[in-house]
């Protein structure tokens, strides 16, 4: 699995946080505030009162509410919703994880205002699974909700980069942020962020199936990718180094510094 880029995690952030205000997120909002304030769950009816139950609530139900979003941007991160049983079982796991001691305070807290025990750390558990599974169920049956996962499905994919025509002939264990590309003889080593692998092919058309990935020629035997340039190094005042983030140190050709100076790389 391939960590998400920069900019993939910015986008899906901006995605999935910006339907916080759409009309089905602010009514559900609402209505949740509502029903909690009026219902008074936990023994809240009985333990405060109405304007304090109702300020709980709303705060209850809105940090739900952005951890609810907060979870399915963390799961969009690593998981297509395409792919939607795997999808919503992760979400479903983080959400126990993130909710179930939260529950579990709030029933701790009112309890002790109303003089109970405290409730089981199982029962909190529970009822955030039970809740966590009835949402799941209402993403895919009620329509809105549909139109939103769409949307969020198309998202994902308008925000996935194009991959390099190159990665078409690496191991798919390999497909990821290519980091370099090493000219030997007739045979190219191609670095992703996942490992190496040679090639048999000319170094030139090699680098021609990189675009979009941006990168520059460091030397006539080596290709750097801008993003994966970590830093430069000057180890002799004749001698230039750039370092990448995998640690490799490709050494800068007299020829080609005046092409990464302009780059501002240099």
């Amino acid at each position: 699995m391939s960590l998400p880029t920069r900019d993939h995690i910015r986008n899906v952030f901006a995605q999935i946080f910006g339907t916080l205000l759409s009309p089905l997120t602010v009514c559900l909002w609402a209505s949740l505030i509502l029903v909690t304030w009026a219902a008074g769950p936990f023994g809240t009816y009985i333990a405060m009162a109405s304007l304090m139950r109702l300020g709980f609530w709303t705060a209850v139900v809105t940090v739900a509410i952005l951890g609810d979003h907060l979870i399915r941007a963390v799961t969009m991160l690593f998981i297509r919703p395409q792919d939607k049983t795997r999808f919503e079982l992760v979400a479903v796991g983080l959400a126990v994880a993130l909710f179930g001691p939260f529950v579990w305070w709030i029933g701790g807290f009112v309890a002790e205002l109303n003089g109970n025990p405290e409730p089981a750390f199982l029962v909190a558990v529970w009822y955030v699974l039970l809740v966590t599974t009835v949402l799941v169920i209402m993403r895919r049956l009620t329509p809105e909700f549909r139109r939103q996962s769409q949307l969020k499905d198309r998202s994902a994919e308008e925000i996935e980069p194009p991959q390099p025509r190159l990665m078409q002939r690496l191991p798919e264990e390999l497909h990821g942020q290519i980091l370099r590309l090493s000219a030997d003889g007739h045979f190219v080593e191609v670095v992703t962020e996942h490992g190496s692998h040679r090639l048999r092919m000319r170094f030139i058309d090699a680098i021609g199936e990189t675009d979009p990935q941006k990168g520059y020629c460091a030397h006539r035997s080596h290709w750097v990718t801008r993003a994966a340039i970590q830093e430069v190094l000057k180890p002799t005042p004749h001698k230039i180094v750039i370092r990448l983030t995998n640690g490799d140190e490709i050494p800068v050709g007299r020829k080609y510094k005046p092409d990464l100076e302009a780059a501002g790389i240099l």
